[in-house]
């Protein structure tokens, strides 16, 4: 199975969570066998909003705070882990789904645990440059603001050498981001990270 960038996993979690036809059905817990390149999303697009009160002022808005911003500044001259050193698991969540708002493919891809990739580097890149005109920039920020803005909010749950942020989607569902720990004890996404 085949990962999208952040980005263009949120058309999927969503259709996961909530159903393609906007009905709320159980999450499920194991990622599909086959992933689309894309799936149209379950939440209206900033455009086809026509109700007052679902502006997109109505819509919460994902941000790195000041300390995920130094973090994330530093982490973009070197892609060196470590810098993640006793960084909370909520924070490295937050900055890798930045990542993929900013495009940045060779950060988002050396936050992943190795273990589980499927994907080289270059295999990577490919499969997600060729996917950047599925979501312009504005609707990427849309749907993390949608799907991610809660997950500062969310509580980390660490079992031995994995471990995962439950929260709550804007629109109500529970969702979880998934890390482990590389052999030097730093937390990174797991390749699959949103289940």
């Amino acid at each position: 199975m085949k990962t999208l960038r952040m980005w263009l996993t949120i058309p999927l979690v969503l259709a996961a969570v909530c159903g393609c036809n906007g009905t709320q059905t159980q999450p499920n817990p194991e990622p599909p066998a086959v992933v689309p390149k894309y799936e149209a999303p379950a939440v209206a697009e900033p455009d086809e909003i026509e109700s007052e009160s679902e502006t997109d002022e109505d819509v919460p808005v994902f941000a790195l705070n000041e300390e995920e911003h130094r973090i994330y500044a530093a982490y973009r001259e070197v892609y060196d882990i470590e810098i993640f050193r006793d960084v909370a698991p909520v924070s490295i969540a937050m900055v890798f789904i930045q990542c993929g708002l900013d495009g940045d493919i060779d950060a988002e891809y050396a936050m992943f645990h190795p273990e589980g990739l499927t994907e080289t580097k270059e295999e990577y890149t490919e499969m997600n440059t060729a996917n950047d005109a599925a979501l312009d920039a504005e609707r990427r920020q849309y749907y993390a603001g949608v799907l991610f803005a809660s997950l500062r909010d969310g509580a980390f749950t660490e079992e031995g050498s994995t471990g995962f942020i439950t929260f709550t989607t804007s629109l109500g569902e529970e969702a979880r981001f998934y890390l482990a720990k590389n052999k030097d004890g730093v937390w990174m996404a797991d390749y699959y990270p949103i289940r």
